[in-house]
């Protein structure tokens, strides 16, 4: 990998996009027939694209900061004294 390239380090964000879409398209149908008995015509409506660049940048961001974190502690473990 060279090193200006920068991977990605964002599968938590990846995973939450797909939990949240999930969990919509399994409370659709029953939040529909009830909006329908309270004759609404409310609807759900899933995350728009800036929300998902914004779980995955947050899910990038929390994936390089915990890296870094875990990187610098074993670092000053095996530093000579």
């Amino acid at each position: 990998m060279k090193p200006w390239s920068v991977p990605n380090y964002s599968p938590g964000g990846g995973l939450a996009v797909l939990i949240v879409s999930v969990s919509l398209l399994a409370l659709q149908g029953p939040v529909s027939h009830l909006a329908g008995l309270y004759d609404s015509s409310f609807r759900l409506s899933g995350p728009g694209p800036l929300d998902v660049l914004g779980l995955l940048v947050a899910g990038t961001l929390l994936g390089l900061g915990g890296s870094w974190i875990a990187v610098g502690r074993h670092l000053r473990e095996i530093e000579p004294s």
